[in-house]
């Protein structure tokens, strides 16, 4: 049986699966509760000031929520993100490949 992947809510449509650790109970777990829509105010935020070619440095990204909601933003620019815990950087590396195409 494999684990359910939530689906992430991101600026102009578009979504991404999320996975992470299912008894994480500061970023994955609260994703889960929300239904996708994690941080509104702060997605809010940032599709008000990133530009499409801005370069964005994501330090501390956990596994990967801002990351590509920065990646859906600045789509001719460039995200660097930084997380030091090795559990959750490989859920990182794993989740910024799942960011759907553009409608």
């Amino acid at each position: 049986m494999s684990a359910v992947l939530p689906t992430l809510l991101l600026p102009r449509g578009r979504t991404a699966e999320i996975a992470g650790d299912p008894h994480d109970r500061s970023v994955f777990g609260p994703l889960l509760a929300s239904g996708g829509d994690w941080e509104p105010h702060l997605r809010l935020l940032l599709e008000r000031l990133v530009e499409p070619d801005w370069v964005c440095l994501d330090i501390g990204a956990n596994i990967g929520v801002h990351t590509l909601t920065l990646a859906a933003l600045a789509e001719t620019g460039r995200v660097v993100a930084f997380e030091v815990s090795k559990a959750n950087f490989r859920h990182l590396e794993r989740n910024a490949t799942r960011l759907d195409s553009p409608s």
